[in-house]
């Protein structure tokens, strides 16, 4: 992530849920993003609008 964050390399975030209860549970991830200071702009899927743009849909 970090190498992401030097190189400006975008990023899709899934929950990787292996139970449906954990289905968009961005617990983890969020604390990860926030201790390597992760920009929100290099997060592909940080809005479905921005998603729709960038597929062209």
């Amino acid at each position: 992530m970090k190498l992401c964050v030097k190189y400006g390399v975008e990023i899709m975030l899934g929950s990787d849920a292996h139970r449906e209860e954990d289905v968009g549970d961005f617990t983890r991830t969020e604390k990860i993003l926030k201790e390597v200071d992760f920009p929100e702009e290099l997060i592909v899927n940080r809005s479905l609008s921005y998603v729709k743009n960038r597929l062209r849909v």
